[in-house]
C-alpha cells in the first residue's frame, strides 16, 4: 500500500508522514492506495466530479450564511521506527530518507541541509560482521536477557533461579602445607641465581659494545711524563703534555726537525683509542716556527709494540683528532717525518698532545 499526495500526486510510502515532493501532511492531504499482487491494479476511492453535460446554471447572487468552521485535528506524527537503510538523514529529527526526497518523511522538514550517509570503509564493515557473527554486537529486546545474566536474584532458567559459581578462598593458611612449596621455590631460586647473573653480565656487555660502536664516549688519559731527543731552552718536552696550549715543545737539533722524537710515558698500562694534537707553536710564534706534517706514532706496552700508525697533520691552529688503537700501552713515541716550513725559525714544534680511552 502507498499514500498518494492529493496536492502534487507524489507517491509516498506507507510509513511516510509527510510528502517527499511538496512536504504536505499526508494525514490531511494523503489518499491511501492499495496495490494487488495479481495484476498490480490500483483501486482508488471514487471521486465525485461534475459531468460534462451538467453545465452550471447561473444562480442569482443571494447571500449565504457562513458554514460552521470545523476544528482540524492536530497532526499526529508517527512513532520513531526503524526506516531501514537510508541515503540521507534529516538534520531536524535524524530520520533516514531515500535519495530524491525534498522533505523529511517523518517531520516534514526540508532536506536541503540533510547529512548524507557515508559508507564505512571495508575493514570497519568486516569488523562489524565479525562482531555480529560472534554475538558481540547483539541487541536485545525489552525483557530479553543474555544467557548467564544475573541480577539481584541471579539468572533464571525455566523459572528456576541458578546460582553463579564463585571461587572460595581459604580463610586460613596452614604453614605445614606451605612448607614444601616454599622449599621448592627456594631451590629453584638458588638454581636461577647463577643463570640470572650470567645473563645480566652478557646483556650489559653486549649493550656496552653496541654503545661503544654507535655512540662512543672518550675519557682523557693523563700522562706521567715526557722526554725528547732535543729541545730548545724554555720549550722542554714536558710542555707538550701540560694541558696548556700557550706553551709548546720545540726540538733543538740542526735542521727543521725531521727525525726528532717525543716519548710520552704512562704510570700504568692503559687502552688508547684517540689522540689529539695542537700543531706548531702558540699564538704569535706559530707562523715563524716549522709545524709538524708527517708523524709516526708507535704504541708500546710491557711486551713491546702494540700498535703503530702514520698520520698527517694539517697546517692550522686548533685541535686535531687522530685515531689510534692499542691495549696495555705504557709509552707512546711520536717521530717527526716531515714538517711545514716556517718563516724564519727551524725548530719543529708541538703545542699540546692528548690521549683518550673509549668507554
Amino acid at each position: 500500500m502507498m499514500i498518494i499526495c492529493t496536492g502534487c500526486g507524489h507517491a509516498n510510502g506507507e510509513q511516510d508522514a509527510f510528502c517527499g515532493s511538496c512536504g504536505g501532511f499526508l494525514e490531511w492531504d494523503g489518499e491511501a492506495v492499495t496495490t494487488t499482487h495479481d495484476d498490480h491494479s490500483v483501486r482508488v476511492a471514487a471521486r465525485v466530479a461534475p459531468a460534462a453535460d451538467d453545465e452550471p446554471v447561473d444562480a442569482p447572487d443571494v447571500g449565504r450564511a457562513p458554514e460552521v468552521e470545523l476544528e482540524r485535528p492536530a497532526p499526529v506524527r508517527p512513532d520513531p521506527v526503524d526506516l531501514g537503510p537510508a541515503d540521507v538523514y534529516c538534520g531536524a529529527c535524524g530520520a533516514g530518507n531515500a535519495t530524491g526526497r525534498s522533505f523529511c518523511r517523518r517531520c516534514g522538514a526540508e532536506l536541503a541541509d540533510a547529512v548524507a550517509s557515508v559508507r564505512p570503509p571495508w575493514w570497519r564493515r568486516a569488523w562489524h560482521a565479525v562482531q555480529d557473527r560472534f554475538g558481540r554486537r547483539r541487541t536485545y529486546a525489552a525483557g530479553e536477557r543474555p544467557q548467564g545474566w544475573s541480577g539481584a536474584g541471579g539468572s533464571t532458567e525455566g523459572g528456576r533461579s541458578r546460582r553463579r559459581w564463585r571461587p572460595r578462598l581459604p580463610t586460613r593458611l596452614s604453614l605445614g602445607r606451605m612448607a614444601l612449596p616454599l622449599a621448592l621455590l627456594s631451590l629453584v631460586g638458588f638454581g636461577i641465581a647463577p643463570v640470572r647473573a650470567m645473563v645480566t653480565e652478557k646483556a650489559f656487555g653486549a649493550y656496552h659494545e653496541v654503545r661503544g660502536v654507535v655512540a662512543p664516549r672518550f675519557v682523557p688519559v693523563s700522562a706521567s711524563g715526557a722526554t725528547a731527543t732535543s729541545a730548545q731552552d724554555g720549550h722542554a718536552a714536558a710542555a707538550a703534555i701540560d694541558q696548556n696550549t700557550l706553551t709548546w715543545w720545540a726540538e733543538g737539533a740542526v735542521g727543521r726537525g725531521r727525525g726528532a722524537r717525543l716519548v710520552v710515558r704512562f704510570d700504568r698500562p692503559v687502552d688508547l683509542d684517540r689522540m689529539t694534537v695542537h700543531n706548531g707553536a702558540a699564538e704569535a710564534a706559530y707562523p715563524f716556527q716549522p709545524r709538524v706534517r708527517g708523524l709516526r706514532v708507535t704504541l708500546r706496552g710491557p711486551d713491546g709494540a702494540v700498535g703503530e700508525s702514520r698520520l698527517v697533520l694539517a697546517d692550522r691552529r686548533g685541535l686535531q683528532e687522530l685515531e689510534v688503537s692499542g691495549s696495555g700501552v705504557t709509552t707512546v713515541t711520536l717521530r717527526v717525518l716531515s714538517t711545514y716550513a716556517g718563516q724564519k725559525g727551524t725548530a719543529a714544534s708541538l703545542a699540546e698532545v692528548g690521549f683518550f680511552s673509549k668507554q
